[in-house]
């Protein structure tokens, strides 16, 4: 395909479309009228194949691409089918007018998503069929498992075609659709699928991006994969459903009246009882919660509505929250740390300090601490509870502690000498998949205990991963062997920690010699949070606006946009607060 003159826009279609400018500005004031709606899209960047008018209404921003012209030679044809891919309408119907009468019918455009960006090139190959060459920056699969990936990554989508009545269709062409990534960011949504931890305690989610254009649509993917289950890396018995095995929507879609999804369930919901029947829809109600206006859900079965009241206080716990003021050891105390003085934790700040703690984990409840110094890792106890020397093995990483109290320790320099110590002081090694070589750089438990974020330098570089913790009666006794990848920068990993319950933060060594901060959606895109000087830890709170980062001076730095600014000195170590 020829170039442009501007070169950040591919050659245009031969019908007239209207211009770049023209579909910036709709796309602008779409975004004026729909304020809560409308993602903003970056400036920079090429604009797509074809420029697809924009429209709105009450589902948010939607494109109106064109069909094929008479005359279309074949690079516009795959230009104008990839272009077309903005628009789901009709099963994707614009983009089946690019394809042969046989084909059509055939193409599934749910089955995968490229997610792109930069200039995409149309090349003939020698046997006839035709390369749409794009730099791939993420992929989305037919259960909405969207995987980032690098950005040097070239994508070749092979494509045949043949000519009917005249003019030249597609034949054949990869199952799935090709988005440059800032049309996927209007058309695509996340959305979590709530699970359980095993004892019901907490709520946990699990990340999918669905298409956002009709409403119902995306309900209906909702429900259909919520009943599927967890993705692989989030297996049972890991999380549990409270859905009875087998249960599945009695009619086609999940239907809505004056505002609330209807779920007709399969006969297999009726047999449940009355707390698994609020379980079941509960985990209906927060999965559909990022829909607009869904502030409720009626279940049915098989036509017939249930009376389903709410759990209230019996409810599990969604997106545990921890004390937003950092937990410090400083000024001589371990404690929080608020307008310049360190409040000490009492007893057991105490026994913290006593220790020579240079790193620590703090219970949800405040009554117990996982402490490390030079003797190794500590269970240290408010009250009449002494502390317990647990793990005496050398160059242990900083410890975690979990919901149901163990607290757990691996060596540096063994990944695979995971323990977790119970509350009676036994030792439970924890079975893990991943190489036995490298190193571990940090390991933290999820607050809902049901997740672990676990970072590695390996000698193909660094790991980050999450897994989820497989239980015998609340005793951990393995990850998930296929654990969740998040692409991590290049360079040396410091440290990450969890932030919520969909986002985990890493510091890294960078290549430049930058010390990078980077939030990773668990099971999204991760985002860069600039650089923060001399960063040698890294701890989370309850969003990215309470990340702290700790230097080699001691000096605690706090994000302020895309900068990082000093709050405080003289701190030995922020401690983890669950």
């Amino acid at each position: 395909m020829s170039p442009a003159p501007d070169p950040h826009r591919p050659r245009p279609r031969r019908a007239p479309r209207r211009s770049a400018r023209a579909a910036a500005v709709a796309l602008v004031a779409a975004c004026a009228v729909l304020l809560s709606g409308c993602v903003s899209i970056p400036s920079g960047g090429p604009v797509s194949e074809g420029d697809p008018a924009t429209v709105t209404d009450e589902s948010g921003v939607s494109y109106q691409p064109d069909g094929p012209q008479d005359g279309d030679a074949p690079d516009d044809v795959i230009a104008g089918f990839v272009d077309a891919a903005t628009s789901s309408a009709d099963q994707y119907g614009v983009a089946r007018q690019f394809l042969s009468s046989d084909f059509a019918s055939r193409w599934d455009p749910f089955a995968s998503v490229v997610v792109w960006e930069g200039q995409a090139s149309t090349s003939e190959e020698v046997d006839g069929s035709y390369s749409y060459s794009v730099t791939t920056i993420a992929t989305v699969d037919g259960q909405g498992h969207y995987r980032e990936v690098g950005s040097d990554q070239e994508t070749r989508l092979s494509f045949q075609l043949v000519q009917e009545r005249g003019e030249w269709r597609i034949a054949r062409a990869p199952d799935g659709i090709a988005l440059r990534s800032t049309y996927f960011r209007e058309i695509f949504s996340a959305h979590a699928l709530y699970f359980f931890d095993p004892t019901f305690s907490f709520l946990v989610p699990d990340l999918r991006f669905f298409v956002t254009r009709a409403s119902q649509s995306v309900s209906t993917r909702i429900v259909k994969s919520l009943l599927q289950g967890p993705s692989p890396w989030l297996s049972q018995p890991a999380v549990v459903t409270a859905f009875p095995e087998g249960t599945q929507l009695a009619s086609s879609a999940v239907t809505t009246a004056g505002g609330t999804p209807q779920v007709d369930l399969s006969t297999e919901a009726r047999a449940a009882d009355d707390v698994t029947q609020q379980r079941m829809k509960l985990q209906l109600r927060q999965s559909l919660s990022n829909i607009p206006s869904v502030l409720d859900v009626q279940m049915l079965v098989d036509g017939t509505p249930l009376t389903v009241a709410d759990l209230g206080g019996r409810g599990p716990v969604k997106d545990p929250q921890a004390e937003s003021r950092p937990l410090v050891l400083a000024q001589g105390a371990f404690g929080y740390l608020g307008g310049g003085e360190v409040v000490p934790l009492g007893t057991l700040g105490t026994r913290v300090t006593a220790l020579g703690a240079d790193a620590a984990t703090l219970s949800a409840d405040g009554q117990q601490a996982a402490v490390r110094n030079g003797s190794g890792v500590w269970s240290v106890g408010d009250g009449d509870r002494d502390a317990v020397l647990l793990d005496t093995r050398p160059g242990l990483v900083a410890p975690s502690l979990d919901a149901q109290g163990y607290v757990w320790s691996t060596p540096a320099s063994d990944p695979r000498g995971l323990v977790a110590w119970g509350p009676d002081g036994v030792g439970h090694p924890v079975a893990v998949s991943w190489t036995a070589t490298g190193r571990v750089v940090s390991l933290e438990v999820a607050r809902d205990g049901a997740r672990v974020l676990v970072q590695l330098e390996t000698g193909a570089g660094p790991q980050l991963l999450v897994a989820s913790i497989v239980r015998d009666g609340g005793v951990p006794i393995s990850l998930t062997t296929t654990p969740l990848e998040l692409l991590a920068s290049p360079g040396t990993p410091l440290d990450a920690t969890w932030v919520d319950e969909l986002d985990v933060a890493t510091l890294t060594l960078a290549p430049d010699g930058e010390r990078k901060v980077e939030l990773h959606q668990v099971g999204g895109p991760s985002e860069d949070m600039g650089s923060a000087a001399d960063g040698v830890s890294i701890t989370g709170a309850n969003d990215a606006t309470g990340l702290r980062v700790l230097t080699s001076a001691g000096a605690l730095l706090t994000p302020r946009g895309s900068t990082w600014q000093q709050t405080a000195t003289g701190v030995s170590f922020v401690a983890t607060k669950r």
